[in-house]
């Protein structure tokens, strides 16, 4: 079982990385949508699965970096 301190830093570590992907999940729509109107569809459907991608992913190890916040400051 981990212990405090290792939580507390899990929990940080999963909440950054989900921070840069949800920074960076926009500009990835961005670039797709730009793409499809510039007359290359394939590369930006591409884009914007990975774009609908990353903001799923940011979104689910923000709350999972938060559970382990949590944990750690109420002693779950």
């Amino acid at each position: 079982m981990e212990n405090n301190k290792e939580k507390l830093i899990k929990g940080i570590r999963i909440t950054s990385i989900s921070l840069g992907v949800i920074i960076i999940a926009p500009i990835v729509l961005t670039m797709g949508f730009k793409g499809i109107l510039l007359e290359k569809p394939l590369i930006g459907y591409v884009l914007l699965v990975v774009g609908f991608v990353a903001i799923v992913t940011g979104m689910v190890l923000l709350i999972k970096g938060i559970k382990y916040l949590l944990d750690h400051l109420f002693e779950k």
